[in-house]
């Protein structure tokens, strides 16, 4: 067992090495747990046990977890297998595992992110990013992984040199994305363009460029240095010096959200982050704009289309239409609004020159709220400032007019979903000012 484990680590990935030896370890551990005594080899029979025993907890796909080491076992000729375990596992249909199943479900946990979840998401990660919480190498790998919904060996494998500032005024910002986890395919073989949008594009040049700089003396070629490096990592293979690991990828992507993430509205708990996450959410968002399963794979990075199926098969009638009672159910959960409610007289931020006037909703030219930060971000008042985190609204104030404007709109625009679903988190927002000023009437009362 240790010479076929030898063999995958030699010539294969070693995160391949170590699966190889836990599904060969669980194998062993269900023979413990079966019969009592050693296993002086492997045969047919046992198998055939084990296999059994795998229909009967219907999850016969696992089968194949052990099915290609043991074959690779038998090729190498090592000791240990009977004559028969070759024939029988190269005989057997084992059926493959399902696919897609937290995506076509929804999951809260594994699959996509709602419309509301990912503006939730963006929106916090923005807010930390300005307050420094999320220093810009976090935040910049943050929004990869949103945008482009690339796999963590993908970002491990970039290079400052991956980032392409435009030459002219009609060119975009691109990353030059490698290929990974293809057969046959050595690293950084093969790279594909992706336009990112100016304002992360920007921010990606300036980042490559202190990178660039900060190696220099340090690599013979700084402009092969890692996009996004990693200090800590002592050793890495020739060429990859300082390139990070897909567990340290994780990390940063968890840690640019901070201890408590944002809240989904549908658990109203925080969300769980991983980068599988923004993948599945980048193909549901591709299915949704219309596009074929040939576009989505190549969005995704896939060599075929067996596994984009699913997305397409997601499809927006899936989605939940947001209404008045809907909203005042969800609202608490979502925590959309996250600013802070006050007085119209008495506070200091209530009586700045920063206010948030909506004639539309009260002729009265009376504002609706105060604006703590400059008050001049150019965004639609007062529809963008209920999920900006420097609005402070007055409790008097109409809110209930711009709920109402807010799901007519949100109707009126519903024959387009795509549209419609961006004023949800607005509508929760909203709606979460409504119950909260009730709320603190009703104890100054």
């Amino acid at each position: 067992m240790k010479g076929v484990v030898l063999w995958y680590l030699t010539n294969q990935a070693p995160s391949t090495g170590f699966t190889v030896y836990e599904n060969l370890l669980q194998f062993a551990r269900w023979h413990a747990g079966t019969v009592s005594r050693d296993i002086e080899q492997i045969d047919a029979a046992m198998l055939m046990s084990y296999y059994a025993d795998l229909k009967a907890q219907e999850r016969p796909w696992l089968m194949q977890d052990i099915r290609w080491p043991l074959l690779k076992w038998a090729g190498l000729r090592y000791p240990g297998l009977s004559d028969g375990v070759a024939t029988y596992l190269s005989e057997i249909c084992i059926p493959t595992a399902p696919k897609g199943v937290a995506v076509a479900t929804w999951d809260p946990v594994k699959g996509q992110f709602t419309d509301v979840e990912l503006e939730a998401l963006q929106a916090s990660l923005n807010d930390r990013f300005v307050a420094g919480a999320t220093d810009l190498q976090g935040f910049l790998v943050t929004w990869v992984f949103m945008l482009l919904g690339a796999r963590p060996a993908q970002l491990a494998l970039m290079k400052v040199c991956d980032v392409i500032a435009p030459s002219g005024n009609d060119d975009d910002y691109v990353l030059r994305v490698p290929r990974a986890k293809q057969p046959g395919q050595a690293d950084r073989d093969e790279l594909k363009d992706r336009p990112i949008i100016p304002e992360i594009g920007a921010l990606l040049v300036k980042h490559a460029n202190n990178v660039r700089q900060a190696y220099v003396g340090v690599l013979s070629e700084p402009n092969e240095a890692p996009l996004f490096p990693d200090q800590t990592r002592t050793e890495a293979p020739k060429g990859f010096e300082f390139h990070p690991t897909t567990d340290h990828l994780r990390d940063w992507l968890r840690a640019a959200f901070g201890t408590t993430p944002p809240r989904s509205e549908r658990t109203g708990e925080p969300m769980a982050i991983s980068p599988i996450r923004f993948r599945r959410t980048k193909g549901t968002l591709a299915a949704r704009e219309g596009y074929g399963k040939l576009v989505i794979a190549e969005i995704l990075d896939h060599s075929d289309t067996q596994n984009v199926e699913v997305y397409t098969a997601a499809t927006p009638e899936s989605l939940e239409r947001v209404d008045k009672a809907l909203a005042f159910w969800l609202a608490p959960m979502a925590r959309a609004f996250r600013g802070e409610i006050i007085d119209r007289i008495g506070s200091e931020a209530a009586e700045a020159p920063r206010q948030v006037l909506a004639p539309k909703f009260d002729p009265t030219f009376r504002p609706i709220g105060s604006c703590v930060k400059c008050g001049s971000c150019g965004l639609p008042m007062p529809i963008a400032c209920y999920t900006c985190i420097s609005f402070r609204p007055f409790k008097d104030a109409p809110h209930e007019r711009v709920q109402e404007y807010v799901i007519a709109e949100r109707n009126r625009l519903a024959a387009d979903i795509r549209i419609a679903s961006i004023l949800d988190r607005t509508l929760l927002a909203v709606t979460q000012v409504i119950a909260d000023c009730v709320v603190e009437g009703s104890l100054n009362e």
